[in-house]
């Protein structure tokens, strides 16, 4: 959460007796996401040396497999990944999404594939939007 944000969240913490909340330290997240990986061929190059720095990221942190959600498509899973929402509730269901009052091909062009996955274009939060 930006810090402009959080001081008025503070500030309504504070309001209602919560002050406590307003000098919790901000933390921050990485999220490593690799697309089509192979789960065991990451433990593989790890093993050589190919990925140094990841055992590392592991070690301080989580790591772990997801598993895909219906449809099993990239921009669908982005979207959950990013919402915790399932497709009904996120919105995107494919590459191909289209916006009410557009052109009917203007979602199937090139520059506008996967762009279902957008935040502009979500019905969920994203998580780092709301996370605190």
């Amino acid at each position: 959460m930006h810090g402009r944000q959080r001081g008025v969240r503070c500030t309504e913490y504070f309001n209602r007796g919560f002050d406590l909340f307003c000098n919790i330290p901000e933390k921050k997240l990485l999220r490593i996401g690799i697309d089509q990986v192979i789960p065991h061929l990451i433990d593989k190059f790890i093993e050589e040396g190919i990925l140094p720095n990841i055992p590392h990221l592991a070690q301080s942190g989580v790591k772990g497999e997801a598993l895909s959600c219906f449809s099993p498509d990239t921009p669908t899973n982005w979207a959950t990944v990013a919402t915790g929402a399932n497709a009904e509730k996120h919105g995107a269901s494919s590459f191909v999404f289209r916006i009410p009052g557009e052109r009917l091909d203007e979602g199937v062009k090139h520059e506008n594939r996967s762009r279902s996955q957008l935040s502009k274009f979500a019905q969920a939060e994203y998580l780092w939007h709301v996370a605190d």
